[in-house]
């Protein structure tokens, strides 16, 4: 759920309306170029992304935006705090470079 949660955010967020490649979703995800392959298929089975053949640029559906929201509505409700999500959110400072 986490990593589906991962690539749905990541789409709805970086790509909006023009879609999100699949390099981004690896990145932001720590995905593999075959798990991402692997997770992208099975959420175009699913009705929840679907693929910009042209553009090559997956978009969230609909269905995908109400399966977002109510995973992380879970999530709070939950309280999930997980590695990937603490890591994703931090921060980074600069260090001076000496």
């Amino acid at each position: 759920d986490e990593i589906i949660r991962d690539i749905l955010s990541c789409i709805n967020l970086l790509g909006g309306v023009n879609g999100c490649a699949i390099t981004q979703i690896m990145l932001r995800a720590y995905l593999t170029h075959s798990q991402a392959k692997s997770y992208l298929g099975l959420l175009i089975e699913g009705g929840l992304v679907e693929y910009d053949i042209i553009g090559r640029k997956y978009m969230d559906t609909p269905q995908g935006l109400e399966f977002l929201k109510e995973a992380n509505n879970m999530a709070t409700m939950l309280n999930v705090s997980t590695i990937r999500r603490s890591y994703s959110n931090k921060q980074l400072t600069s260090v001076p470079y000496f």
